[in-house]
């Protein structure tokens, strides 16, 4: 899911990495501006561990990162995220999930992504999980995800062009091993069908919503550690995977301390559960932008 993201016909750039400078330049250029829905590391669990959480998907988080998680979960959960991301007012993520009751012979999860740069662009994706079990030590899951894509900013200033709202549908697999008692593999693959999104009719080259893998592997150490590494592709090029690294660790399965690396930047956060919810915070620190930090509440049933 999601990252907004504008290219020209000869540049692609996100907007999450260098705030509201690309999303003006977009508007205001002559060229063509594309758009295309890429990885925000949803969550805020999952963005203290560096974003290597492939592997454990133990929460409603999985529902993005890898839907066989499903599969781990009992009873309701109910999960919302809010992002404050790189000191920039205007522009908002925020994460809703929904991991249905047992069903038995399947789990069910829904999910919502939006990734929002006031008055000029908006992303939106729903998520539709499915997932199975009782594959020995193997469990399986899909996403079907539909993709809505409005630019507010090209109405206001009355682009021709600008052809409304877009939409496309979208395809992620996900798979978990537990390879032995204390080690889980984790096999994550996203916008298998690669669908294309333009927003201009002078658009000549659709922007992809590129396909990407992510491979990861956690172990639980005496049940109160957990260290958790994933690589990544962001791309869909197996040349071109990047390395995820995290750990956490419970203090009388209450209160947790993450810590996470991923390239350039670092991350760290906390959380405190209970037996019907639960709290997590992030910050990331990046070494070419702000901070960005998150919030989630959980609430289990």
């Amino acid at each position: 899911m999601i990252m907004i993201h504008a290219t020209h016909t000869t540049m692609r750039g996100r907007i999450t990495a260098i705030g509201t400078l690309l999303a003006v330049g977009c508007l205001l250029s002559a060229g063509v501006c594309q758009a295309g829905f890429e990885d925000v590391a949803v969550g805020a669990r999952p963005l203290a561990l560096g974003g290597a959480f492939v592997a454990i998907a133990d929460d409603a988080n999985a529902i993005y990162w890898n839907p066989a998680g499903l599969t781990r979960m009992q009873g309701i959960r109910l999960m919302g995220t809010r992002a404050w991301m790189f000191d920039v007012p205007d522009f908002q993520v925020s994460y809703l999930a929904f991991k249905a009751p047992d069903l038995g012979f399947v789990s069910l999860g829904l999910g919502w992504l939006n990734a929002a740069l006031k008055d000029v662009l908006s992303e939106n994706t729903f998520i539709l999980s499915l997932a199975r079990g009782g594959l020995g030590p193997l469990s399986a899951g899909v996403n079907l995800k539909h993709f809505r894509l409005d630019a507010p900013g090209y109405e206001r200033y009355n682009d021709p062009a600008y052809e409304g709202a877009q939409s496309a549908w979208g395809v992620d697999l996900g798979l978990l091993l537990q390879f032995r008692r204390n080690l889980t593999l984790g096999l994550s693959a996203r916008n298998l069908n690669e669908p294309k999104m333009s927003m201009l009719s002078t658009t000549t080259n659709p922007d992809l919503i590129s396909r990407r893998y992510h491979l990861g592997a956690a172990y639980v150490f005496r049940e109160t550690v957990i260290l958790t590494t994933d690589l990544a592709s962001l791309t869909g090029d197996f040349g071109d995977f990047r390395f995820h690294a995290g750990g956490e660790i419970w203090f009388f399965n209450a209160y947790a301390v993450r810590v996470g690396t991923a390239q350039d930047r670092q991350s760290a956060g906390v959380g405190v559960q209970a037996d019907h919810w639960k709290v997590d915070f992030a910050l990331v620190n990046h070494q070419r932008m702000d901070n960005s930090y998150r919030v989630t509440v959980g609430l289990i049933y």
